[in-house]
């Protein structure tokens, strides 16, 4: 399937890409951020060949440049497209944890410019925090936070509303991650939107779905 972008508002767009995973597509969804300054990233597809069928996207229908994609962990559902994104000299950033971890899983690293808590400004609208609630669905899971819009990206720390299991827990720490998750709760509260890794994201009430899921699973 071709990727496709999804509109929340005139700011926030959700890519999804697909890739055929036990005789089904998988959607992985990313997050654009389309704002004056440019068009800041989160995860890079699936691989190379969606990254650039999404940068082509947006130079056709944005008509700007992206400055940055952060990478919220290492699996190639987040960090697939990296490649083509460096080969445009785009900035990929994302944590050291997560940088260490994609090189052992034959990716090219990405930058390392954030820690496990960090706050910058895309112009002088739009605030971002980038942070590390815990570990989860792996141990490297990060989230993107934009506090005045109320949006939250969470990737696949987040299970969406259409979910009814944890999906893939090969590296999930089913211990940490309902700690994690009411941690989650506390530093976003009241979110406009919560963006899943997979899946629908229309629905509200993800992050008390995700909490659910992980009891059910522990008992």
């Amino acid at each position: 399937m071709n990727l496709q972008v999804t509109p929340i508002d005139s700011q926030f767009l959700v890519h999804t890409s697909y890739k055929m995973l036990d005789g089904h597509p998988v959607p992985a969804n990313g997050l654009i951020v389309n704002t004056p300054d440019g068009v800041l990233l989160v995860d890079a597809t699936w691989d190379d060949r969606q990254a650039k069928q999404l940068l082509r996207w947006i130079r056709k229908h944005l008509k700007r440049k992206v400055f940055m994609c952060i990478i919220t962990h290492s699996h190639a559902d987040r960090i697939g497209g990296i490649a083509y994104l460096q080969k445009k000299k785009i900035d990929v950033e994302s944590t050291p944890e997560i940088a260490r971890r994609a090189v052992a899983d034959g990716f090219p690293s990405p930058a390392t410019g954030f820690k496990n808590d960090a706050k910058f400004g895309i112009g002088e609208k739009v605030d971002v925090r980038v942070f590390f609630p815990g570990q989860g669905h792996s141990p490297d899971n990060i989230v993107v936070w934009f506090p005045k819009e109320r949006v939250l990206f969470g990737g696949c720390l987040v299970k969406s509303m259409d979910a009814t299991d944890l999906g893939n827990i090969a590296e999930a720490n089913l211990q940490e991650w309902p700690r994690t998750m009411r941690y989650l709760m506390d530093e976003c509260p009241d979110p406009r939107w919560v963006i899943p890794g997979h899946y629908g994201w229309d629905k509200p009430g993800a992050l008390e779905h995700t909490l659910k899921l992980l009891e059910a699973k522990g008992k």
